[in-house]
């Protein structure tokens, strides 16, 4: 497992018993939240994904990526061994078909994502 990877699931461990490491995964989720949301909005902007409630579909992603990461980065999961690169690109097709329903024609949806704007 990465250095990353084990940190986290340290992280993700003393939580569930320590309300200071729980606050502190929660700072922390709500970052890459807001990143997801602001993406889903700017896309809904564009006009695309307007069934999606973008707080609960950032919510969503963001836990299925967060769970992904805990369970399969930098481990075998069965036969499968987890290579980043592909998981970011599947991670990204996902949701890129989630707002647009289509993959884009050079099918690298890893540099088409919508990117946060600054916050004010």
């Amino acid at each position: 497992m990465s250095p990353i990877a084990e940190g986290w699931s340290q992280v993700f461990q003393f939580a569930t018993v320590d309300e200071r490491f729980a606050v502190r995964q929660t700072e922390i989720r709500k970052v890459g939240q807001d990143i997801i949301e602001d993406t889903i909005r700017q896309a809904q902007q564009r006009g695309h994904g307007q069934e999606l409630d973008p707080a609960i579909a950032a919510g969503a992603l963001a836990a299925m990526i967060e769970h992904f990461c805990f369970i399969s980065l930098g481990q075998v999961v069965g036969d499968l061994a987890v290579d980043e690169k592909k998981a970011v690109q599947t991670i990204a097709t996902i949701w890129h078909r989630t707002l647009y329903g289509a993959l884009p024609p050079d099918d690298d949806v890893s540099e088409t994502i919508v990117r946060p704007t600054a916050q004010s």
